[in-house]
């Protein structure tokens, strides 16, 4: 683990009632129940109904106390994400895909070094292409620019994953790895 609980300090956020952790939970829990409810892109840019009973469902299952100013600035961190995520190469993939998996648990062991390490994770999103490539996400929220140490920690994280996906299935012609990061910054890394 790597420390990750810094927040730029210009973002307006309701730190009152969530934490950097908590508010970051929210904003990838409302993601990924978007996408596995399959929203159509319309819809997501509208901030029609569904979009916003989601988000709600999701803060008020994190943080029941939260109040109406402090959900109003979630909100428009949220937005400001999904505005980034619909221009996304993750949102690419998800309209290609023949079919999309969301927190897609992952187990196995890795034997590296003579040690063999039991892995138990989750997928956040895994979508198969027509080509028959998995293209394998993990979301990140930062709050803050994630340090050196963080981003190796994240891509040992999904190329674990995307081995662990290929020792499962012989039939995949191919496994990519990625991490799409979403927040005060925008990065898409193939690790």
């Amino acid at each position: 683990h790597t420390d990750s609980n810094d927040a730029a300090k210009d973002l307006d956020l309701p730190y009152e009632a969530m934490g950097p952790d908590e508010i970051g939970s929210v904003i990838h829990d409302t993601l990924t129940r978007l996408i596995d409810a399959e929203i159509a892109e319309p819809e997501l840019k509208s901030r029609g109904d569904i979009v916003t009973h989601v988000f709600d469902d999701v803060v008020y299952d994190a943080t029941p106390a939260i109040d109406a100013d402090e959900r109003d600035r979630l909100w428009e961190f949220f937005n400001e994400i999904l505005d980034d995520f619909l221009a996304s190469e993750l949102w690419e993939h998800i309209q290609q895909a023949e079919s999309v998996r969301v927190e897609q648990p992952v187990d196995g062991l890795i034997k590296t070094n003579g040690i063999e390490i039991e892995l138990h994770g989750k997928v956040d999103v895994v979508a198969v292409l027509p080509s028959d490539e998995r293209v394998i996400t993990d979301i990140k929220v930062a709050l803050a620019e994630p340090t050196q140490a963080t981003q190796s920690r994240y891509n040992l994280q999904v190329a674990s994953y995307a081995y662990l996906f290929d020792q499962q299935d012989g039939t995949i012609q191919s496994v990519r790895p990625t991490i799409e990061t979403f927040g005060v910054m925008r990065r898409i890394t193939t690790a």
